[in-house]
């Protein structure tokens, strides 16, 4: 069964259409192929960066924390200096109360006050020296 060179011509045009429809169909897949493989490239780009910020946020909520014990360190340090002073205040008006008032024993008071003060101030140096920094450096 030889085909007719009508036949043939007719098969010809199939032919070529099919390959302009594949020719076609393959363009638009390359494209559509390199449009996702830049999307994709976006997208990594996004997730890495989306990492880095994540490590970003830990360490800084890291430095908040340690920030906010450092706050809170300080804060109990001066409750315990106010409350230091407040005492050394009411034990040195104590004192001058009681020079004003009625006669203490000589030589005892002044022993017993020397050691009360003593003992205070040397809380108050060891609170100081526990300050971030340690301390205000006095001349």
């Amino acid at each position: 069964p030889r085909l007719s060179k009508q036949d043939q011509q007719h098969i010809a045009g199939l032919m070529k259409a099919w390959e302009e429809r594949l020719e076609l169909k393959a363009s638009k897949l390359e494209v559509s192929t390199r449009t996702a493989l830049d999307l994709e490239a976006e997208v990594t780009g996004h997730a890495r960066r989306a990492g880095e910020l994540r490590g970003e946020l830990e360490d800084l909520a890291r430095s908040q924390k340690s920030a906010d014990g450092a706050v809170q360190q300080v804060w109990e340090e001066q409750d315990a200096l106010r409350e230091l002073l407040e005492g050394l205040e009411e034990a040195l008006q104590g004192d001058c109360a009681r020079e004003g008032g009625a006669k203490q024993p000589a030589a005892a008071a002044p022993d017993e006050r020397a050691v009360v003060v003593e003992a205070q101030l040397a809380e108050l140096s060891r609170q100081v020296s526990r300050l971030p920094g340690g301390g205000p450096h006095l001349p």
